[in-house]
């Protein structure tokens, strides 16, 4: 039976609609295998490293879990996964290792504790902009919206599942970035993943 963004908090982190997981059980010398569909019989279309954390994990379905790597979609098995709660950007709440992207024009933008660092779009105060202020709606957790350094441009973020229209990679998070110039504001929409890294 196909279960849809039902990864119960009790066995990962759970933010919005994505469950995060660390790799487990492999051994030092060895990957976890990402399958095209959900079977050991699959065809290998990537790997995580033994110790990769966090994994985002969309779907679940008779022991495996549903993945995207290298903007492709797959399934790992989720008797190599452990629950995992990503690290915080204590200011703002959001994951540490948050990237977003976005196309037409191909842009991506990383967040850190006090800035946000944009490439692939010019905007009056450069590729690194200081993080303002952050608030959310009282009484909820999202979204999130972010001031920026020039006091008005801005990013609202949402743990929302999320296309990149591109690919049939999956990413859970949104976000909408509003970037005032010289000469008016340009919009940008995009999709939000977190980076796995290996220790």
């Amino acid at each position: 039976m196909l279960s849809l963004f039902v990864i119960s908090p009790a066995s990962a982190e759970q933010i919005g609609d994505v469950g995060y997981y660390r790799v487990a059980h492999v051994a030092d010398d060895d990957m976890l295998m990402v399958r095209a569909k959900p079977s050991a019989a699959a065809d290998q279309i990537g790997s995580f490293g033994p110790h990769s954390k966090p994994i985002e994990v969309f779907e679940t379905q008779n022991g495996w879990a549903k993945v995207s790597i290298n903007g492709r979609t797959g399934w790992v098995s989720m008797a190599h996964l452990a629950p995992f709660a990503p690290r915080k950007i204590e200011r703002l709440g959001l994951p540490q290792g948050l990237q977003c992207l976005g196309t037409e024009p191909f842009w991506n933008a990383d967040f850190s504790e006090g800035e946000m660092t944009l490439s692939g779009v010019e905007t009056a105060s450069g590729g690194t902009m200081a993080i303002k202020s952050s608030r959310t709606a009282k009484g909820r957790n999202w979204p999130l919206h972010i001031l920026l350094d020039d006091g008005k441009s801005s990013v609202l973020v949402t743990p929302k599942s999320c296309s990149d229209g591109m690919s049939d990679a999956h990413y859970g998070w949104r976000a909408t970035f509003m970037l005032h110039k010289a000469k008016g504001v340009d919009v940008l929409s995009g999709c939000c993943h977190v980076r796995p890294e290996s220790e």
